[in-house]
């Protein structure tokens, strides 16, 4: 399966000036941690090969067991793998991973 091919199975992929971001969201789930590790396997596993510009998001429910899971994955790691993570809001409300960091360091 080629890149273009992989990147039909993510839930979003969105591109503005020429930017692709490609990206995975969790929603209402009993099994967050599960669900959440889920997701970056997808994610990873259907990164393109042929976009070096592109960007990864994994979004999932800003509430605390959702964000427990997702932040367990160090900042090191999804630096060196381009991926963001978001926390969204029942209202759509959007933070990102370093808000969230801080989130679980002061918990």
């Amino acid at each position: 399966m080629d890149g273009a091919n992989r990147c039909r199975f993510v839930d979003v992929v969105a591109e503005r000036d020429g930017q692709l971001l490609y990206a995975e969201a969790e929603g209402a789930t009993t099994t967050p941690g599960l669900d959440i590790n889920t997701a970056i396997g997808q994610l990873l596993s259907r990164m393109p090969t042929n976009a070096p510009h592109a960007t990864f998001a994994l979004a999932v429910r800003d509430e605390p067991q959702s964000v427990r899971a997702a932040a367990r994955v160090p900042q090191r790691v999804l630096e060196l793998l381009n991926i963001t993570l978001y926390a969204v809001d029942e209202r759509g409300g959007v933070r990102q991973y370093l808000d969230v960091f801080n989130q679980r360091k002061n918990e």
